[in-house]
């Protein structure tokens, strides 16, 4: 018998559950199917069934946008590319730190999650600004009515999946 040096196809149909705890897909009858988490590590194995599918339960669920990456290997050991997968986002964002707002009560600045959009409220609940926070983790908020009598405003970030963070104060300054 010839030696099996061709690795076999990708996996295909790769899905993770909403919960993010299962992996389901298509592969080589047979062969064991292995999810990779965002630091390379093991985090789930299965083989595919004879109807040609598997289904990988994850020891811990995948549940703020991890790359995974999901590999079947046939009986020569030869290993598929691996098929890339995201995690669904159900993580919220940390509250926001180091707030401050500007002596002039224009501007907020503080840090946040990347890509999230920062809100700033006034107590009313009116917003006065929103801006993205930058690949460096700081933001900047122009605020639309200058804050200059020591009111509290309320600060929350939401990532790209419309996770929400809990709400942070800023005090703005009083130059009364």
């Amino acid at each position: 018998a010839a030696f099996d040096s061709t690795a076999p196809d990708p996996v295909g149909g790769v899905t993770i559950s909403a919960n993010g705890t299962t992996v389901t897909g298509t592969g080589e009858v047979g062969a064991p199917v292995t999810v990779r988490g965002a630091n390379g590590a093991v985090i789930g194995t299965a083989t595919v069934a004879t109807d040609g599918t598997f289904s990988v339960t994850l020891n811990t669920p995948q549940l703020n946008a991890q790359l995974l990456q999901v590999t079947q290997t046939d009986a020569a050991g030869n290993s598929a590319d691996a098929v890339d997968l995201i995690a669904p986002d159900l993580t919220a964002p940390a509250a926001l730190s180091q707030l401050a707002v500007s002596t002039d009560g224009l501007t907020l600045t503080g840090r946040g999650e990347v890509g999230a959009t920062v809100t700033v409220l006034a107590s009313n609940g009116v917003a006065l600004g929103t801006a993205t926070v930058g690949g460096d983790g700081l933001f900047s908020v122009t605020l639309n009515t200058a804050q200059t009598n020591g009111q509290s405003l309320s600060v929350s970030q939401s990532d790209a999946a419309g996770n929400r963070s809990p709400i942070a104060l800023a005090q703005a300054p009083d130059t009364d």
